[in-house]
């Protein structure tokens, strides 16, 4: 008797099964940032497409592979949105940070000259 894989189907079953372009497509876009933000926005919808895609065919009886794949470029996407998201929120930050250090060390420029 053949051990099942991880999906739960015949080990033989998903050997010749094709894979889901868009899970492809998502991780992909997940794993490369082609355009930040839009490349992680496109993977984490194409891996929600694929796992809908694979979801769908699993009902209908139709082997398809690439579940893995859509998860991982949703993982991906998410955690490099994030990352671009937090380092915009950063930057944001370090710009008022100076701009206030400028600011201060105007004014104690104008106290150490005096009035002219």
């Amino acid at each position: 008797m053949q051990a099942p894989d991880a999906l739960g189907l015949d080990a033989h079953a998903s050997l010749g099964a094709p894979v889901d372009r868009c899970a492809v497509a998502s991780v992909i876009c997940g794993l490369t940032a082609f355009v930040p933000v839009l490349s992680q926005v496109a993977s984490i919808v194409l891996g929600v497409i694929a796992l809908r895609r694979i979801r769908r065919d699993q009902r209908l009886g139709v082997v398809t592979r690439g579940r893995r794949l859509a998860a991982i470029g949703i993982a991906s996407g998410v955690l490099a949105l994030l990352g671009w998201v937090s380092m915009a929120a950063g930057l944001l930050i370090l710009r008022d940070k100076i701009s206030q250090s400028t600011g201060a060390l105007q004014q104690v420029k104008r106290a150490i000259d005096g009035p002219n």
